[in-house]
């Protein structure tokens, strides 16, 4: 059996250690502030109706207490293929001003909603 003396070792294991700092390449900052490189593929959101029909089987959901999702297309792509919206409906018997209040909430998202690790404003208008 081959036999390396630790004396040896250690020259190689310092050689590949200093070989590998010099390896480094300084990694090119990112402008957090900078905007995006492209102006995104689907339309912006806006407020307003959702663009979608309940049936009679989402409305039993509901009248269960149960949530329905939905999958929408975006508005620019109606056979889907660039993603689209995914819509939550729930009925939930609470004043529609703390309804609000929870939702726009959002430095209480961590630890209120399941796998949410940050969550902020970009920006916050009257």
């Amino acid at each position: 059996m081959f036999q390396i003396s630790p004396k040896i070792l250690s020259i190689a294991l310092l050689v590949l250690g200093l070989s590998l700092s010099l390896l480094q390449v300084e990694a090119k900052k990112i402008n957090r502030d900078a905007g995006h490189t492209h102006n995104g593929l689907l339309t912006p959101y806006s407020p307003g109706a959702f663009n979608m029909k309940m049936e009679s089987k989402d409305e039993e959901i509901l009248g269960k207490g149960n949530s329905v999702m939905k999958n929408l297309p975006a508005d620019n792509d109606p056979e889907g293929k660039l993603g689209g919206k995914a819509i939550c409906v729930q009925d939930i018997d609470a004043p529609k001003k703390a309804v609000w209040r929870q939702i726009l909430d959002m430095d209480s998202y961590v630890g209120k909603v399941s796998k949410v690790k940050e969550c902020n404003n970009y920006s916050v208008e009257p």
